[in-house]
């Protein structure tokens, strides 16, 4: 299988590794296509993967509620937003996923719920006074900020989203 000539982010990178892989570096950078279907399931995968890492990594910093859902948001929201905002041909690799990529990007939805669920944990006994479990809310929590990157008209509004969100958390939490 041939290799896919360098674009202008594997170029400043000084990798030879394809553009999904070099924007990862920096969590930034543009696609200057679409990726190929066998390669959308694993950019997704990429693109997980190191958000994941760096929710983790940040979240330790973070005890307040409000914060540890920013590093979220940040990470698993804000961050991809920008990088399809940024690439030219964002509607291209959005309609280039296979059915494969689907569900990566499935199995992300599922690991981020996770992260959310760990974080509210500690708040089990507030969820249960609103008759919430903590799957009911990290799904909720899930969904709602995957619909507003998709739903937003741009960085700003989808921030107030975000925001309106992590508020009804809070309040539902009476934090």
């Amino acid at each position: 299988m041939a290799r896919e000539p360098l674009n202008k982010c594997q170029k400043l990178r000084g990798t030879g590794a394809w553009a999904g892989k070099a924007a990862l570096a920096g969590n930034v950078g543009t696609f200057s296509r679409a990726p190929t279907q066998p390669s959308a399931r694993v950019t997704v995968r990429l693109f997980s993967e190191r958000s994941l890492a760096r929710i983790e990594a940040d979240l330790g910093a973070s005890e307040r509620l409000k914060d540890q859902s920013n590093v979220i948001f940040n990470h698993a929201v804000v961050a991809p937003y920008l990088n399809l905002l940024e690439s030219p041909n964002a509607a291209d690799f959005i309609e280039g996923f296979n059915q494969a990529a689907k569900e990566e990007i499935e199995q992300q939805e599922e690991r981020n719920r996770q992260v959310i669920e760990k974080v509210l944990r500690p708040y089990r006994d507030q969820l249960q006074d609103s008759d919430l479990s903590i799957r009911q809310l990290s799904d909720f929590v899930q969904r709602s900020s995957s619909a507003a990157k998709h739903s937003a008209t741009d960085l700003k509004h989808l921030r107030v989203l975000l925001n309106t969100l992590t508020q009804m958390v809070l309040r539902t939490l009476n934090c």
